[in-house]
């Protein structure tokens, strides 16, 4: 999370979000969070995410959440978004994105879990949201490309001393931009050893 977002999100700011949306602070339990701050309640099965504007948009989000809905009227396993207080499924309050999903059903994987069962189930969902995704036609907003993403902007954190890892990342950079982008599924093993490990330039 960029330091930018941690010093916005005073305990200020915080109460003044969640009065916003009618809710109470001291009802929801602080999860943390990665790229955003994220809250729970779990009598009431929700979870409340507040994101800063410098990771995402009101566009970005509203694209995210259209996707999740059609993946959820496809019986895939995820969390569905629900209207806040104002009748609406994201908005935004300052310089925070702000929306809330139904918690989802299950429980945290621990190092026990960490097995075949474990693999196969994650693959399978994720091989279905790929397969739905080709057929997504959004309405409205639409999720940046991934090309764009601030992530891929490697150079400005490694150094340039590390040319290796500079070049094998440019090199999975441009097989990837490489694939094909129409609605047809296309698995490419052009870069994988037989043995499934994959291949890295010498």
């Amino acid at each position: 999370m960029q330091a930018v977002a941690k010093e916005a999100f005073t305990e200020e700011v915080r109460r003044a979000i969640f009065n916003h949306f009618k809710l109470v602070l001291g009802d929801w339990q602080d999860l943390g969070g990665f790229e955003s701050f994220v809250f729970a309640q779990t009598a009431a099965k929700r979870i409340f995410r507040v994101t800063h504007i410098s990771h995402r948009s009101l566009a970005d989000v509203e694209a995210e959440l259209g996707f999740l809905f059609f993946l959820k009227s496809n019986d895939a396993a995820v969390s569905q978004p629900v209207m806040a207080a104002h009748g609406k499924l994201v908005e935004q309050v300052g310089e925070f994105i702000c929306c809330q999903f139904v918690m989802a059903d299950g429980q945290l994987v621990t190092q026990q879990d960490w097995q075949s069962p474990l693999f196969e189930n994650w693959g399978r969902s994720i091989g279905q949201f790929h397969r739905l995704a080709s057929q997504y036609q959004p309405i409205g907003a639409k999720r940046f490309d991934w090309r764009v993403d601030a992530n891929l902007d490697f150079r400005s954190r490694i150094p340039a001393t590390e040319s290796k890892i500079l070049e094998l990342a440019d090199v999975h950079l441009a097989t990837l931009g490489d694939f094909p982008t129409n609605t047809r599924c296309v698995w490419v093993d052009s870069f994988r050893r037989p043995s499934g490990q994959f291949l890295l330039p010498q």
